[in-house]
């Protein structure tokens, strides 16, 4: 494979932060030829380290207030059983199981919960509990499930520069309530999920529209936070990371989350943060790691924060190209059952 240089670079980091970014916008970037940008786009999906550009539904905005991570632990010898099980649990969403001795943190099983209301939670856990496989679960109820857990924005595509501390500037993640979809809203949405590039006149032809009806919904949906996170999904193993280093965290007084979670993500390479609320731990992180001086010297960073109470680090394997979809398909399906 081709060594990736300083455009390739720019070309990556502009499409982490927003995929649906014009050829002609990145060639401005890095400062070559559109053709230039247009041949460098194809070898990076070429060579699989560009997997996918998709876009991310806000669940709050689809209806859904009450979201929650579910840590799972059962046997290893059961876990298989166990998953084929909680499949037919429709609110319930494996995303990750340990199929072999390698672990996924403290569970060898995780999911995601989503519900219209905290109580819809409560009973999709007692129907994962009353499993007799099943030998401990935890809930960790998302703080703040309008915001996007993942930042891809903070991925340093240059390993050589991943110990630069990031400048983050202030986001405003408010000002969003319930949207209603019609039919042609949920089918712009299911094709920005698949590819976030995909020209806004295909979407019309698909579904028999014109091209300023696809334009001006696509602005709604965008204004609304509908449709939140706009990135592509890296290998990121072909850019020399070799796995994600998670951190549960728990603070000494919930008043000092902001501080700890701004210092948290002005680490490098910290792609993913989600905020609980009440529970075993406040925070969980997960960040790249090239080998284990990373994994120190992240771990020391995080230990000598002040207001944290208790601190759990686990190193996991890079399983799938990130960020991933979570939630994105089940919440539609569950949005339209409820419509």
């Amino acid at each position: 494979m081709k060594k990736l240089d300083e455009s390739d670079f720019k070309i990556l980091k502009t499409l982490l932060a927003e995929s649906r970014t014009s050829f002609t916008e990145l060639a401005d970037v890095c400062g070559i030829s559109v053709t230039a940008v247009q041949r460098r786009y194809r070898r990076l999906k070429k060579t699989g380290i560009i997997n996918s550009e998709n876009m991310y539904l806000n669940p709050v905005a689809m209806g859904f207030q009450s979201i929650a991570e579910v840590g799972i632990i059962t046997n290893f010898v059961d876990r298989e059983k166990v998953v084929n099980s909680l499949r037919n649990i429709p609110a319930l969403q494996i995303f990750h199981f340990a199929d072999t001795f390698e672990t996924i943190g403290k569970y060898n099983i995780y999911g995601l919960i989503i519900g219209r209301r905290l109580d819809q939670l409560t009973e999709t856990v007692e129907k994962i509990d009353i499993n007799p496989l099943v030998r401990n679960v935890d809930l960790l109820i998302i703080a703040e499930p309008w915001i996007s857990p993942w930042h891809p924005e903070n991925l340093t595509v240059d390993v050589s520069e991943r110990e630069k501390l990031i400048e983050r500037p202030q986001k405003s993640d408010k000002g969003f309530g319930q949207a209603f979809l019609d039919d042609v809203d949920k089918g712009i949405v299911k094709m920005l999920m698949l590819n976030s590039r995909v020209p806004f006149n295909k979407i019309a032809r698909k579904l028999r529209i014109t091209t300023a009806t696809v334009i001006r919904k696509y602005k709604v949906l965008r204004e609304k936070k509908v449709l939140t996170l706009s990135s592509i999904s890296i290998d990121l193993k072909k850019l020399g990371y070799k796995a994600i280093f998670d951190a549960y965290i728990k603070v000494d007084k919930r008043s000092n989350l902001p501080q700890i979670e701004a210092q948290l993500l002005a680490i490098p390479n910290t792609i993913f943060l989600s905020k609980f609320i009440g529970g075993t731990y406040d925070i969980r992180t997960g960040t790249l790691v090239t080998d284990f001086q990373d994994v120190f010297h992240i771990k020391k960073q995080i230990c000598s924060m002040a207001h944290i109470k208790t601190s759990e680090f686990y190193i996991n394997d890079l399983v799938y190209p990130l960020p991933f979809d979570l939630l994105g398909h089940l919440l539609l399906d569950h949005y339209e059952k409820g419509h």
